[in-house]
């Protein structure tokens, strides 16, 4: 694998980076920023080098020089006065939000600046996201606070408030063949955009071998819609580790059938056409909307209570033909 294209910020996110420099340079950066953008996209990519440009000791440039001192603590990821909380590990609850501030309300350790980043900002409890607006309204000299989300989530508007937005653009098809062309991998992920067009979450599906699984499913759905694998066959594979995979997977399909019926642009539309005409066929547009809301309620349900997803899934298949 070529870690370096991993590591390295892909082009569809250096304009936004620039934005993010030049305010710098001119020393108009707001002290808490949000990068809102779709998971997988590489915002937790941006935020950290955006971080790196921040503590960089060349202050005057807009970005990480990448030689100094604090530039060689970051890439060695020792620098004291980077912190990071990921909201991708679990909830953030209000106690490690404390002993951030506790961190950053003294003098900085090596650099000018210190920097906090809150990945996945969304994913804090109301505690700790009131204790996160009362740092961003009362911010400790010199810290510079980075939140991440999903363009989606529920970040509590008065956080969103206190940030600058920077809105995260979708790349683009081009630059995602660009970006995958710099990674060694095994399986080609080119014919399963239709689950999601984000780079990140695209390889990590292939790196962990899960890609396999959505190849398989619109043929198994079709079959099963003709009568020719039933919901036993369909979910063979389905276990407590990927059950998560098979409702994404599903959900991403019911969600592509909604767009192909409007007529809007569905990617690897020749491969995965005729399930979405066999969807539309026998449920109807009315239905499939519904499957589609049923699905995403249950998405919503799993992330608030340990609900038995492998039961769940075979309910949602026949009540389709129901």
């Amino acid at each position: 694998m070529n870690d370096t294209a991993l590591t390295k910020l892909p082009s569809w996110l250096e304009a936004s980076q620039s934005e993010v420099g030049e305010l710098k340079a001119n020393q108009a950066l707001s002290h808490a920023l949000l990068l809102m953008g779709k998971d997988g996209g590489g915002q937790h990519l941006l935020a950290t080098q955006i971080a790196y440009d921040i503590l960089c000791d060349q202050k005057q440039l807009n970005s990480a020089c990448g030689e100094c001192h604090s530039c060689r603590l970051n890439h060695a990821g020792t620098h004291p006065d980077y912190h990071l909380l990921d909201g991708q590990e679990g909830t953030i609850k209000v106690d490690q939000i404390r002993q951030i501030i506790t961190k950053v309300a003294t003098s900085p350790q090596v650099s000018h600046a210190k920097v906090v980043i809150l990945a996945q900002a969304a994913s804090m409890n109301i505690n700790a996201a009131n204790a996160v607006l009362k740092a961003l309204e009362e911010p400790p000299s010199g810290t510079y606070f980075i939140l991440t989300a999903d363009a989606s989530s529920q970040l509590i508007a008065t956080v969103r408030s206190r940030c600058l937005l920077i809105n995260l653009p979708e790349p683009s098809s081009a630059q995602i063949e660009e970006w995958f062309s710099g990674l060694d991998l095994e399986d080609d992920v080119a014919d399963i955009q239709w689950v999601t067009k984000q780079p990140f979450t695209l390889y990590q599906l292939a790196k962990s071998g899960r890609s396999l699984l959505y190849k398989d499913v619109p043929e198994n759905i079709d079959k099963y819609l003709q009568g020719e694998m039933s919901a036993d066959l369909v979910l063979s594979k389905l276990d407590s580790k990927n059950s998560a995979d098979f409702l994404f997977a599903y959900s991403a399909l019911f969600h592509q059938c909604i767009c192909y019926s409007t007529g809007a642009y569905v990617p690897n539309l020749s491969q995965i056409q005729s399930t979405l005409d066999r969807l539309l066929n026998r449920l109807g547009i009315h239905k499939v909307m519904d499957c589609f809301n049923r699905l995403q309620s249950l998405n919503d349900k799993t992330r608030k209570t340990n609900l038995n997803l492998q039961i769940q899934l075979k309910s949602e298949l026949i009540y389709w033909l129901s």
